[in-house]
Order: C-alpha cells, then sequence, then structure tokens
C-alpha cells in the first residue's frame, strides 16, 4: 500500500470514529509510562551512586583509622565529604558561625527530643537535667571555634554537657609531658625543629588544622614572617594591659553548678585573671558580660555582635589595653581531652584563627581584619613557646573562614580551652600554664 492510500485510510478512520479520545488516552499513558521509567532509572542511577560514594568516604575514614592516624584526620575526612555532598547547607551554617552543618543546628534547633537524645548519648548518662541560669532558658544549648566557631567559634555548634551530680565515665585520651618540673620556674623540655619552619607543608600539618570554610598559603602562613613579630609590652601595673571576655558565657563543663557561673568558663576567666595580676604583675579587666543569652534565649549566631559592641566600648575607655583575649572552651563528641602536667590532668588547649578568608581564597570584605597577620603571628609564637615548655598542652591551631572578633588589636588570641567533658579543675590547671606562656611572650623572652 502506498503512502497516500495509507494516509486517506486512516482518514477515513477517524470519519468513521474509530480513533478518538480513548485512543489518545491510551498514548498519554504510555508517555507517562515510559517517562515515569526515565526518570525512575536516573533517580535509582543516582542513589546507587550516593550509596557508592557514602560507603567509599566510609572505607577511608575507616582506612585511616586502621593506620593509627590521629583523629582530627578522620573528622577532615568526613568534613570533607559534608562540604562535597552539602555545599550550600555546609557553607549557609558557617556564614553564621555556627560550629557544624546547617542542617545539623537546625535540626538540633527545631526537634529538641533530637538533641536532649543526642547530648544523652554523647555524655554516656540516662537523663538530662534541666539547666537555670537566673534567666529562663528557652532552649538547649546547641553551641562551633566557630566554630568559629564554631564557627566557630565553633568550631562548629558545640554541644553543651548536661548537668550531672557525678563525671561520667568517658573514653580518655592521655598523653604525659616529660620532664615536667615546677610551673612557674621551668626550663624548655623540647627543641623547635626551626630548620623545618620555612617548609610551608610542615608548618601546616605540624601546627595547624585549616576548616573547609577557608583556606590558606604561604602568602598568609610564613613563619620567619611570624618570628620576626615583637609582641613584647612594657608591664605597667598602674593601668589595664590586657582584656579577658566571653563572647559564650554559658559554656560550661561536666561538673558544672546550675547557675553558678564561677563553675564555668567565666569562673576560668576569673582564675586567668588571678593569675596575670597576682603572679605576673599585670592589670587584668575580666569583662564577666553575657553575650550569648538574650531574654533568656540561646543564641549564639548573634553573640560575636554583642560581643563586639561591649569589646569595642572597653577598648575606648581604656586604650592602654594591649592584649584581648576571648576565652572559650571547645565541644567535642564522646572524648574526654586530657593531658597529664606535673602530675596533674589538664585540659589541653586550641588556639584559633579566623582569617576571613573563604574556601576558594576570597577575602570577605564585609569582615576585615588588619591585623589578620599580627594575630596568627601572635597565636604561633605562643603555640612554639608552649612547645618548647609544655609540649602535649596545645592542640593544633585551628583555622576558620570568618573574623570572630580578631581585628580589634594587634594581640588577640579566641582561645578554646578543654572541652565540655572536662571539670573545671582540669580548665584552671591549664590556666597556670597558658599564663606562664603569655607572659613569656609579651615579655620577649
Amino acid at each position: 500500500m502506498t503512502f497516500p492510500a495509507y494516509f486517506l485510510k486512516k482518514i477515513h478512520i477517524l470519519e468513521q470514529g474509530q480513533v478518538g479520545p480513548d485512543c489518545e488516552a491510551k498514548r498519554l499513558k504510555d508517555f507517562q509510562k515510559w517517562l515515569y521509567m526515565g526518570a525512575g532509572s536516573v533517580i535509582g542511577a543516582l542513589g546507587l551512586y550516593i550509596l557508592y560514594r557514602g560507603a567509599g568516604i566510609v572505607m577511608e575514614s575507616q582506612f585511616f583509622q586502621n593506620l593509627g592516624f590521629p583523629s582530627f584526620i578522620q573528622q577532615y575526612v568526613e568534613e570533607e565529604a559534608s562540604s562535597v555532598w552539602l555545599p550550600g547547607l555546609t557553607y549557609e551554617g558557617y556564614k553564621k558561625g555556627r560550629e557544624g552543618s546547617f542542617i545539623e543546628t537546625w535540626i538540633k534547633t527545631e526537634i529538641p527530643l533530637y538533641d536532649v537524645a543526642y547530648r544523652q548519648v554523647a555524655s554516656g548518662v540516662d537523663a538530662v537535667k534541666k539547666e537555670a541560669t537566673g534567666r529562663e532558658k528557652k532552649k538547649e544549648d546547641t553551641d562551633e571555634n566557630e566554630k568559629e566557631e564554631q564557627m566557630q567559634n565553633q568550631p562548629m555548634t558545640e554541644i553543651q554537657a548536661p548537668k550531672q551530680t557525678e563525671i561520667p565515665e568517658q573514653e580518655t585520651v592521655a598523653v604525659t609531658a616529660q620532664g615536667a618540673s615546677d610551673w612557674i620556674a621551668r626550663d624548655p623540655v623540647a627543641e623547635i625543629p626551626y630548620d623545618q619552619l620555612g617548609d610551608f607543608n610542615f608548618l601546616l600539618n605540624q601546627y595547624y588544622i585549616v576548616d573547609d570554610s577557608t583556606s590558606i598559603d604561604d602568602s598568609l602562613l610564613n613563619a620567619e614572617n611570624f618570628l620576626e613579630k615583637d609582641f613584647s609590652i612594657v608591664k605597667d601595673p598602674t593601668v589595664p594591659q590586657i582584656l579577658i571576655y566571653h563572647t559564650h558565657s554559658q559554656e560550661e563543663f561536666v561538673d558544672s553548678v546550675p547557675g553558678d557561673d564561677t563553675t564555668t568558663i567565666v569562673g576560668v576567666g576569673d582564675y586567668l585573671t588571678e593569675l596575670l595580676e597576682g603572679t605576673y604583675g599585670y592589670q587584668v579587666i575580666h569583662d564577666r558580660g553575657v553575650y550569648d543569652l538574650i531574654d533568656g534565649v540561646l543564641d549564639r549566631d548573634a553573640a560575636y555582635d554583642y560581643s563586639l559592641e561591649a569589646v569595642e566600648q572597653i577598648l575606648a575607655e581604656n586604650p592602654s589595653i594591649e592584649v584581648v583575649i576571648d576565652l572559650h572552651r571547645d565541644g567535642v563528641d564522646g572524648k574526654r581531652l586530657v593531658t597529664e602536667i606535673n602530675g596533674e590532668e589538664t585540659a589541653p588547649i586550641m588556639l584559633f584563627n579566623g582569617l576571613s578568608r573563604l574556601a576558594d581564597g576570597q577575602e570577605i570584605d564585609y569582615l576585615p581584619n588588619p591585623y589578620l597577620e599580627e594575630n596568627l603571628a601572635f597565636s604561633f609564637q605562643i603555640q612554639l613557646k608552649a612547645e618548647q615548655f609544655y609540649p602535649d598542652l596545645m592542640r593544633p591551631v585551628y583555622l576558620r573562614g570568618y573574623r570572630y572578633n580578631l581585628h580589634v588589636r594587634p594581640r588577640t588570641l579566641l582561645v578554646e580551652a578543654g572541652t565540655q567533658l572536662n571539670t573545671l579543675q582540669e580548665e584552671k590547671n591549664a590556666m597556670k600554664y597558658l599564663a606562664q606562656i603569655l607572659d613569656q611572650v609579651l615579655s620577649g623572652k
């Protein structure tokens, strides 16, 4: 049959009503069937690929663990995976200074039951007691370091330890400082590998952890430039020269007492102030203001804005202040970090630098820091001095993308002392050594 004849036959059939809506509906259903099959195949393939990549990430993390790599490398693998698979959520969380991804923060904030269960597991206790602070709290602490800070602060949100009357049994990571002597008069016990500090990769791997919210290169990280800077000051006990404050004043420890801020990070600041004044002769202003609890609501996202206003006012009223310390405690999951110095269990210390720089190397113009190089050099000199005297005291310096109020003075520090799983006494033990190291750098020793 020729094509014209076939075409005329179809027209005749149509005129006779043999092709109608039912036939068109069948065609539409067939089309939908193939469309759904195609979409399902694509979605199924993507799902299999995600499972494959997820298994690869788990195997890679397990591989590092089997080889005995430090836990922070395993953590880096997990954070790197998060930034690959959830880049938008991760960036949004870090942009606001949270420590942890946006989705994790949102879940813990919007679903309190999840946060309660998570905290019970992380702390190894069966019940979480409600915290009382003098102001009514409307939500649980889900703190970041930066996680700076969490980020930043946090880094990260930090997880607040539940109140308890007994210290829970936690997995303890312990190391011992060798050759310890009197903590006030002590000779160096370790040598610094100065000949290797010019190697950028050695410097980075030996002394730093770089958060996936930022990036750094040898234009910023230069040990020779850092060591050339002179951070010594002329000690004058007649005027304030050091300011200590707490952007996150509600950070507590495993044995903190509800409503008693002398058993929180603020109390640790009291003790550091006492040491710097009574032992080393500085005049210190300790700002005990609360910036992360507004009208009874814990808000660590806005805390850096509130604390900055207070710090700028204090500095304007006391221009003699040359050193600014934002004292925090870190938040970790599951492991109690502790070091032994002079026979005392001591909380390890981590210094924190915000670079005002994103992971792609782009500068964050709306968060300028004219003292970025000085901040990095100041923390690096403290890190090296601590390595000489107390090799097990310091964790690697943590670098994150945002500013965390480190732009107010050239000698500005963000200190993460211990974690929520340390005791108050372990925190105070750490302050003895931090005060000594800080005095040595400020004295030019």
